[in-house]
Parts: structure tokens; sequence; C-alpha cells
């Protein structure tokens, strides 16, 4: 297994998912998401938990948006 920085620049690692070059790329911060998905962005403004997110049917909206792009929302 190969991963990291090393095998895809950060930068380029959403279009590497989206494209299917990498199997998933890490959770890390939203800002690297915010050419190709910009709502993303909103995510910073909740007041909820995890948790709770994924009870409120916030995880379900997040991982609709990223799947229109291609990708996948593991999770905050």
């Amino acid at each position: 297994m190969i991963g990291g920085p090393e095998a895809v620049k950060i930068e380029d690692q959403v279009q590497a998912a989206q494209t299917g070059m990498v199997e998933h790329r890490p959770h890390n911060q939203c800002l690297l998401c915010l050419r190709c998905l910009p709502e993303v962005d909103a995510m910073k403004l909740t007041n909820f938990r995890p948790w709770e997110e994924r009870t409120n049917g916030a995880w379900a909206f997040y991982n609709d948006l990223h799947q229109k792009k291609e990708l996948y929302f593991w999770g905050g």
C-alpha cells in the first residue's frame, strides 16, 4: 500500500479520489475540498456533535453533496 503526500500531493488528493486514481482520501481539512465542493465550508458552522449529525440527517446531507462530485463523506 502506498499513500500519503509522497504518492499524491495533498492539494491534488480530492481530484485523485474523484478520478479514481486513489481509493480514498484521508479525512483532513475541508479546505482541500473547497475548489470542487465549496458547500463544505458551511460544515464548520454546525453546533452539533458528529454523532448528533449522524442521527439528525446532516451526515446523509453531507454525503449526498460529496457523491454528486464522485466523492464519499466518511464523517466528521
